[in-house]
């Protein structure tokens, strides 16, 4: 397995990461070991998502908004593991699990101020 590797659960591999870019990035081993880590972070984040979409709660709305921001931030802290500027430009919120806000639109916008929500997201929706 790659150093590169992230694993979960059972070391099983979930992703990995850009070995290229680490390098052009001049990435540390201690940089790259909080990556790996806020990857893992991050599964773990759309997995407890997944289960509360998975459940009739009453709060579903609330507490998949409160894991979004968490995402959020951890997106801004992987942008400055990577020795980027923290830009929420660059954030892809319609990522996250229960996210129904429109993929190709925001893909399309990524790098600029401009997102498309709708309001229907029990995530970025009317609360």
């Amino acid at each position: 397995m790659s150093k590169y590797t992230v694993t979960g659960p059972n070391d099983e591999p979930i992703t990995t990461l850009n070995a290229n870019l680490a390098m052009r990035q001049k990435i540390t081993d201690e940089q790259l070991e909080a990556l790996k880590l806020s990857h893992q972070l991050r599964w773990m984040l759309f997995e407890s998502a997944k289960k509360i979409i998975e459940e009739d709660l009453p709060a579903k709305g609330l507490k998949l908004r409160m894991l979004a921001n968490v995402f959020d931030t951890l997106e801004s802290e992987q942008q400055k593991l990577w020795n980027f500027d923290v830009n929420s430009n660059f954030h892809m919120f319609w990522t996250f699990p229960g996210c129904s806000c429109p993929v190709m639109d925001n893909q399309d916008r990524i790098g600029t101020p401009y997102k498309v929500t709708v309001q229907s997201c029990i995530i970025h929706g009317v609360k």
